[in-house]
């Protein structure tokens, strides 16, 4: 017998994520390093007798379990299971099923080399002049301080003999190489690296040592200290835990979170982090989740901002976008906005970052223990990671909400005028200022919102903790506006950020007052769009409320503030092209692109399909050039969705019978299967797909269908196209009007089976 059907020569493009095992219904970005793991996901449960009963289920279906998460902070596990068919049938389950609270896929994160392509050839020419077991006396000399200590009056701290003594810091990163000079060449108790293990995809094995070199620049940034060489670090007589994730460059969100909750079980008193998932944005995503309730538990953390500047406003890591997250951002030895840091807020207007540190060209010690410099976000992480355990040293408390007021409130804006709080926070840290600050304020920031959901006021609360009785004034600094969007508001700026000099207008209930020893005053701040400006492109306006100490210079303490001018529901959260192309069974990382709307796709049989007896379609007949594979379709998300789904809508309808149902051997769908939302008439979601907290692209909102419902049901054969409905940022899921929609051309979609058997 021949098939009436053959093979088109096709122009193959490959897909990064689909390469690597992509999820079979979320593919992901090359752009951002980043993709999902095929069949897995994180679940967490209300209790432990949840985790135990489905880690049974799970092996029973022949599945693994990765992780176990078992703390109070967060209950659950992290699985992957051997087919398709049966990730589909459990994760269906799990969506009526009791005792989950939350089940995500698990994402993946691509280190890049430890230097940027544009930084590598000076990073090469220094590492060489430095090169050597006493190379660092180049560039940081015995005599002196190193140049980002300075410039974060580290040395000051030093100086009155803070250096982090009984404080034990947990680093989540690539492991570090604690064999080295400057990180006390041994790993264990007594050691400088005294605790830690490897979290790789599946097991926790117990050595931390780094394979890959950033976990050790980071640590050496945060702690190291070599007399002989010249080297120390912001904390060098604290006590490191290592956190090695990953055994190479691939590091999955499941053993990420195994490490955070394990520097937690350690008893460290400060977890900081210099890599996460660019581009994760939102509060909601699972790793900020476990992030922020460590903090909430009276840990803090502190996490990088991310180096992608090019993508924008709106683009913070995960997990530095948790709520009561330190986020750091990464200046120039010049007070700069480092070229390659990203830009806040997050798509809920929450201000990131917290803060910035000197993180272009800093002393740093490699895994091999030579010594040289290195640039990125990564690397002024942990130097606030060290000033904040100076800060503890010095006052007496690890409380998360007061250091972070502190070091944001006696940072210093940078700029004139000032860089946007949207790149900066707070301003460059001060480490002595803030150890020896006696006026406190709460909150450390305020965010406004946008035009549409103006807080009408937020307050300050501000506390004389002095021995003496201290008058103050309150004025405001105005910070650069930035456009989000370009000049047809339609789509964000991408290469870059284009300012204006105007900002919010700034009312003060009352601006001078004196207060005695320990006697705090609440100040009303309200505020309003500033005028003249291009609402449509949602400019983000920002700056600061000084609060300055009456016959003390140099005693100011800032507040930044931010809100947006127009609506950011008003948004396109979705571009109007929507692309689809077919998945090569044969070669999953190619997508072929060019005829798939004129030319149908035939994928494989479902389960159930061979021992139906279902097959041959009546009044349907395929044409010779079909096409095999899995039908691949991309929403491009411009900023990110809270929430997005996908509807399967038939183009051809049944004629009326009683009691039809789905079926894969008729090539329409029964009326009585559809189901209407909001307009669409279709036989409903996709399976695995409506998925929470989105970030942009393309990639990460694309999916591969095989014909699964969520439902568990598989559609017919026939004619269809994919609708996507996605909510606006801060709208209403709700509400009708806040929902947006985007269409593919419609497409011809059956299943091996259905092809026509002739002699």
């Amino acid at each position: 017998m021949t098939r009436l059907y053959r093979l088109s020569a096709l122009w193959p493009i490959v897909a990064t994520a689909l390469a690597t095992g992509a999820s079979t219904n979320a593919v992901g970005t090359s752009q951002n390093e980043t993709s999902f793991v095929n069949r897995a996901f994180i679940l967490e449960c209300e209790s432990r007798g949840d985790v135990e009963t489905l880690a049974q289920q799970i092996q029973h279906l022949g599945g693994t379990i990765r992780h176990n998460y078992t703390t109070d902070t967060f209950l659950g596990l992290s699985a992957e299971l051997g087919s398709d068919e049966k990730f589909d049938d459990f994760s269906a389950d799990m969506k009526t099923r009791s005792g989950i609270k939350n089940m995500w896929p698990i994402a993946t994160v691509t280190l890049p080399e430890e230097t940027t392509p544009e930084m590598k050839e000076v990073q090469e020419s220094l590492h060489r002049r430095v090169r050597g077991s006493r190379g660092l006396k180049a560039c940081a000399p015995k005599t002196k301080a190193p140049w980002n200590h300075l410039m974060t009056q580290v040395d000051k701290l030093h100086a009155e003999g803070y250096s982090g003594k009984g404080i034990k810091i947990g680093i989540v990163d690539t492991g570090v190489n604690y064999n080295i000079k400057a990180l006390g060449g041994c790993f264990g108790p007594n050691c400088r690296v005294a605790f830690g293990g490897l979290f790789d995809g599946k097991t926790v094995r117990p050595d931390p040592v780094d394979l890959h070199g950033h976990g050790t620049i980071v640590a050496s940034i945060l702690a190291g200290y070599s007399k002989e060489d010249g080297f120390v670090g912001a904390a060098p007589n604290a006590t490191l835990g290592a956190y090695r994730v990953g055994g190479g460059s691939m590091h999955s969100e499941d053993a990420i979170i195994a490490a955070w909750l394990q520097a937690e079980k350690d008893g460290m008193q400060i977890i900081v982090s210099s890599f996460g998932i660019q581009g994760g944005n939102w509060a909601q995503r699972p790793t900020a989740t476990v992030v922020s309730r460590l903090v909430a538990n009276g840990i803090p953390c502190i996490v990088g901002f991310g180096n992608q500047k090019k993508n924008g406003l709106f683009n913070v890591m995960n997990p530095s976008s948790g709520r009561g997250v330190i986020s750091v951002n990464s200046f120039t030895e010049g007070g700069s906005i480092a070229i390659m840091s990203a830009a806040g807020p997050t798509p809920e207007l929450d201000i990131k970052p917290q803060v910035g540190a000197p993180g272009d060209s800093v002393p740093v010690a490699f895994k091999d223990g030579s010594y040289g410099n290195d640039s990125g976000t990564s690397f002024a992480t942990p130097l606030v990671a060290g000033i904040m355990a100076l800060i503890a040293e010095a006052r007496g408390t690890f409380d998360p909400a007061l250091i972070e007021s502190l070091l944001v409130s006696t940072a210093e804006p940078r700029g004139e005028p000032a860089y946007s709080v949207a790149l900066q926070g707070g301003g460059l840290v001060q480490a002595w200022d803030a150890a020896h600050a006696t006026t406190t304020v709460q909150p450390a920031s305020l965010a406004f919102n946008d035009t549409e959901n103006r807080m009408p006021k937020l307050s300050l609360k501000i506390t004389n903790t002095a021995k003496s009785d201290v008058q103050y004034e309150l004025s405001s600094i105005f910070a650069d506006s930035i456009y989000t969007l370009d000049t047809n508001g339609k789509k964000p700026w991408e290469t870059s950020q284009e300012t204006v000099k105007s900002s919010g207008l700034i009312k003060l209930s009352q601006s001078t007052f004196t207060l005695k020893p320990d006697q705090s005053t609440s100040v009303d701040v309200s505020a309003a769009d500033p005028e003249g400006v291009d609402a449509k492109r949602l400019p983000v306006w920002s700056g600061y409320i000084k609060i300055q100490e009456v016959g003390s210079a140099n005693k100011t303490l800032t507040v930044p503030y931010l809100g947006v001018a127009g609506s950011l529901r008003s948004v396109a959260v979705m571009e109007k092209a929507a692309y689809i192309a077919v998945r090569d069974p044969n070669r999953p990382g190619v997508l072929k692109y060019d005829k798939i709307y004129s030319t149908p796709v035939v994928a494989a049989d479902p389960p159930s399909m061979a021992s139906s007896g279902l097959g041959r379609i009546e009044n349907f007949q395929w044409p010779a050039d079909t096409i095999h594979g899995d039908p691949v379709a991309y929403f491009e998300i411009t900023i990110g969705t809270p929430q997005i789904e996908v509807h399967v809508v038939p183009m051809d309808i049944c004629p009326k019978q009683p009691n039809q149902k789905l079926t894969v051997g008729k090539a329409c769908a029964p009326e009585a299967s559809l189901v209407e939302v909001a307009g669409i008439k279709s036989l409903g979601v996709i399976a695995d797909y409506a998925h929470n907290h989105r970030g942009s692209g393309y990639e990460e909102n694309g999916f591969v269908f095989k014909g699964l419902l969520e439902s568990g049901e598989y559609v017919p054969p026939g004619r269809y196209k994919f609708v996507a409905r996605a909510l606006s940022l801060l709208g209403d899921a709700n509400n009708a009007a806040d929902w947006q929609v985007k269409e593919t051309d419609v497409f011809t979609f059956g299943y091996e089976s259905n092809l026509i058997d002739v002699a």
